[in-house]
């Protein structure tokens, strides 16, 4: 389902003293992330560090009483030293799902112990960093020091951690009822115990809109669903064929920045996270879900410019923001649908990445653009695999291919979109690109010759159209596609697929 994410949903109030309205005054400036109405303790490092422990042992029983390995290496003193050394490192042989949902769950619980204690950006991800550190050296007792899940685990403890802290933080900060507590417990979970051990209150906005969100931050949530009919393109195996599927669509963005879509003059440099992102994006048929990408962002930090009047009845002006951003993104898809067989995955950390997005109004029209580009590190279920095997053996491919069919990988995300809303229309396109590359070429423990190289790129092309039919409701139409190309040694495989939807959003 195409999600429409345009700017300045929500009509800019005319100022009765002045046909300029400059939003500079005391109280319309964004709080910080955590803001309370009764003094505390700002950081509390010491139960920061209990928290964290109590995540790491937890993870620690789990792992002891419930996982089956293949030890690699004993556990011995030589063997400690030689980690401690450097000289116990690779690339692990785990399930997708271990290094990609597993890792990741344990960095967000060492991230949020430490921010949850109120502690800073770069303090929480020092905390990541020293679980993962600590989970390879002693809780991995019996294994080498895995090379991806010392990438993985902190990086998407803070790209998972930092975007629901804000999302909890801005319940928080909403109009107090027992819908957003329960909101920011959820979202926040660390954060709201800690308020409740030390007795303290968050502060609470003095000015709400309709739905008691703070008037003076931007946030956009969508809950949208549709009904697609997707097309796979024909192939010498089976001509071409079109499904029907529901689609569902959750998503939220927020923006702590004065003016962001209204009237302001700024220009500033911030750094606690103002902006942040979730999505999550499902398709699903009567056999199950044929679709899944869910994807975090958080921009860190960055410089804001905001130059906007409200002059004669209407808006005008435009602003930027360039930015330093993290993100995590995880993504399963199924190209045969009602065929058996392994869906396609893709998963990636997304280390600091460039973000810049830019936003113009003028009387009648609002216009948005962005543009996202950065590194990746992933996980890659690699598509011409079954076109390699066909003329080579499996003991040349990789222990991880070997044992789980897929494959670490570096490379980069390409992200862009363009938006523009005239009236009760909104126009948006979207372009999202990955281009990965294996890595750990080396001859594997039962190989004769190096593997092949792996290549797996992958395109969704989306153009959208959206109508308020009510003030909070829009009717979709949209268009989808996707192509996917993938490269193991010689043998290549493509494959490519359309869809058009259309449905309901509910826009807050």
């Amino acid at each position: 389902m195409f999600s429409v994410r345009t700017v300045g949903a929500e009509p800019v109030p005319r100022s009765s003293s002045s046909p300029e309205l400059i939003a500079e005054r005391e109280g319309d400036e964004p709080p910080p992330t955590f803001a309370y109405v009764t003094p505390y303790l700002e950081r509390h490092y010491l139960r920061a560090a209990l928290e964290f422990h109590a995540v790491l042992v937890q993870g620690f029983l789990w792992y002891a009483t419930t996982t089956r390995k293949n030890w690699q290496v004993d556990y011995s003193w030589p063997v400690f030293r030689n980690k401690l050394a450097g000289h116990a490192f690779s690339l692990d042989t785990n399930h997708f799902g271990t290094n990609f949902i597993g890792h990741p769950l344990g960095g967000t619980g060492y991230y949020l112990s430490a921010r949850g204690n109120r502690l800073g950006i770069l303090s929480s991800f020092a905390f990541a960093e020293a679980g993962s550190a600590l989970w390879e050296l002693f809780g991995e007792v019996g294994e080498v020091i895995s090379t991806n899940d010392m990438i993985v685990t902190p990086i998407a403890g803070v790209a998972l951690g930092e975007p629901f802290t804000q999302l909890g933080a801005f319940f928080d900060r909403s109009a107090d009822s027992g819908v957003h507590r329960t909101l920011g417990s959820v979202f926040g979970p660390f954060k709201s115990m800690n308020d409740a051990f030390d007795g303290v209150r968050p502060k609470r906005a003095t000015n709400y809109d309709r739905f008691g969100f703070p008037s003076n931050e931007w946030h956009r949530f969508e809950l949208g669903a549709s009904l697609a009919f997707t097309g796979e393109d024909a192939r010498a195996e089976h001509a071409a064929r079109v499904t029907e599927e529901g689609r569902l669509v959750l998503a939220s963005d927020l923006a702590r920045l004065t003016g962001y879509t209204s009237a302001a003059h700024r220009d500033q440099w911030f750094s606690d996270a103002n902006l942040s992102s979730i999505s999550l994006e499902m398709s699903f048929l009567p056999s199950g879900v044929s679709d899944l990408w869910f994807t975090t962002r958080a921009v860190l930090l960055g410089h804001y410019y905001r130059n906007a009047v409200f002059s004669h009845g209407a808006l005008r002006g435009g602003g930027t923001v360039f930015g330093l951003a993290t993100g995590f993104s995880y993504s399963a898809h199924d190209y045969e649908r009602g065929v058996s067989g392994p869906n396609d995955r893709l998963a990636s950390v997304r280390p600091l990445g460039l973000v810049v997005e830019s936003r113009a109004t003028v009387p009648g029209i609002e216009l948005s653009a962005e543009l996202d580009l950065g590194p990746d590190f992933a996980g890659v279920k690699p598509l011409a695999l079954s076109g390699y095997l066909q003329t080579a053996d499996v003991s040349s491919l990789p222990p991880v291919v070997q044992a789980h069919g897929y494959y670490f990988g570096a490379g980069y995300h390409l992200n862009s979109s363009v938006a523009a809303r005239i009236g009760d229309v909104e126009l948006r396109g979207r372009l999202r690109n990955d281009h990965l590359l294996g890595l750990g070429f080396v001859k594997s423990s039962n190989s004769t010759g190096r593997s092949p190289s792996f290549q797996d790129i992958r395109t969704v092309g989306e153009i959208g159209w959206g109508y308020y039919v009510q003030r909070n409701t829009l009717f979709t139409l949209d268009l989808q596609r996707r192509l996917r190309v993938g490269r193991a040694g010689k043998a290549r495989a493509e494959v490519a697929e359309w869809s058009f939807g259309t449905g309901f959003q509910a826009v807050l």
